[in-house]
């Protein structure tokens, strides 16, 4: 926000300065935003077994964004994925350095329901099915994005499926 107090010429052409910086700062960070591979969708969370005591029942509509490891622009050891959902978002950081086959818990993992919560060693895990789409070059979309969560919003024995389409941004 600029102030400009009224009648002084050399305080609008600071303001006038302190903007164009502003948007110039826009610009450049929106430039190396672009430099990223990052996808988008949504589908939603399945909740299998053992979620009910911690409130978790049903079927949940999520937004998901993604940006896979080692594509262009992100990290060669990092996958960020985001799960946003009407009552909350889950955020995660995976290496998933040996492909779909595996089961990966997070690397670092923040929960905002009432507020942020970051466990110090996450329990979820986040096993993908490798007959679902997977992006293993850069293409345009993944059809049949899915995953299997284990300690779901870190409750140990809580388990969802997670189903989505995502598109390249």
């Amino acid at each position: 926000m600029v102030c400009i107090l009224p009648g002084t010429a050399e305080n609008a052409v600071r303001g006038a300065a302190v903007a164009a910086l502003a948007l110039a700062a826009t610009f450049a960070q929106s430039g190396q935003a672009a430099g990223f591979t990052e996808y988008l969708g949504g589908g939603f969370i399945q909740v299998r077994e053992g979620c009910e005591d911690f409130g978790w029942s049903g079927t949940h509509q999520v937004m998901i964004r993604m940006q896979p490891q080692g594509m262009q622009g992100n990290p060669e050891d990092e996958t960020q994925m985001a799960l946003i959902m009407g009552t909350g978002t889950i955020a995660v950081r995976l290496d998933i350095d040996r492909g779909v086959r595996r089961s990966y818990v997070p690397t670092e993992a923040t929960y905002i329901w009432n507020g942020p919560y970051s466990p110090e060693e996450p329990t979820m895990s986040f096993s993908f099915d490798p007959d679902g789409s997977w992006l293993l070059n850069e293409t345009a979309s993944m059809d049949r994005f899915h995953a299997i969560v284990e300690n779901f919003n870190e409750h140990e024995g809580c388990r969802v499926e997670l189903f989505g389409s995502l598109y390249r941004n």
